[in-house]
């Protein structure tokens, strides 16, 4: 169990190093806690995702 508490660092890590590399380009940028509550949609994408076993796009009619 540990070696997969490792990879989920390290992944963590390699997010927060591109997002801090990202954010550099923008004059201003804010980031803010949203509960699950308050964002269902982006909720049910982030549990959705988890069960595919391919790529999905979307075209024109997006999820609610």
């Amino acid at each position: 169990m540990l070696q997969g508490k490792s990879k989920i660092k390290a992944c963590l890590e390699v997010i927060v190093r591109d997002t801090l590399s990202f954010v550099s380009r923008f004059q201003s940028c804010s980031f803010h806690f949203i509960p699950r509550d308050g964002n269902r949609v982006a909720n049910a994408l982030a549990k959705d995702v988890l069960s595919l076993e391919a790529p999905l796009t979307w075209q024109r009619n997006f999820p609610s």
